[in-house]
């Protein structure tokens, strides 16, 4: 049986209090530590699951608990996946309606779909108390959205050379 440590942390100021995972063990001074089992963990997190998911968002989500919960890996690489799938998906759908986005190639489109894709991985791999509650498909959507639209300065301040064509973009 599998069991995680759980420490309470308390935020000074009006936040409320939080739970963090604490992955390895510890020297045992803090009296707020506590062990829970992996089973129960759901009913801390409310964390959806669907016993026959349905849609690409329930499919995102039975994985999430799948590495959540059970701390499966091969879960957080078909999140990965079927995320860089739907968000190109909605890059596609995005792009017959824009024509900013509609000039973008096949290359550029999949790479936006890979950081969108891969930015909540990285959430879930920072964060151990990470989880989306509702949509995981919204949540993407948002990342997608930044992907498409958000321009940082240093982006603007690279020169981009072709070697073959010796011409600057």
């Amino acid at each position: 049986m599998k069991s995680l440590t759980i420490q309470q942390t308390w935020y000074v100021g009006h936040k409320p209090k939080r739970w963090r995972f604490v992955k390895q063990s510890t020297s045992g001074r803090h009296s707020n530590i506590k062990q829970i089992d992996s089973r129960q963990l759901s009913l801390l997190f409310d964390i959806p699951y669907y016993a026959t998911p349905q849609t690409d968002n329930q499919q995102l989500l039975n994985m999430q608990k799948r590495y959540v919960i059970d701390n499966d890996q091969t879960a957080l690489n078909d999140m990965y996946r079927l995320g860089c799938h739907v968000a190109l998906n909605m890059i596609n759908k995005a792009a017959a309606s824009n024509r900013h986005i509609k000039a973008l190639s096949d290359s550029e489109r999949s790479e936006k779909a890979h950081n969108a894709s891969s930015y909540i991985i990285e959430q879930y791999l920072k964060r151990p108390a990470f989880f989306i509650k509702k949509s995981y498909t919204a949540y993407l959507y948002k990342r997608v959205q930044y992907e498409l639209f958000y321009h940082r300065k240093i982006d603007a301040a690279i020169i981009y050379c072709d070697i073959t064509d010796a011409t600057y973009s």
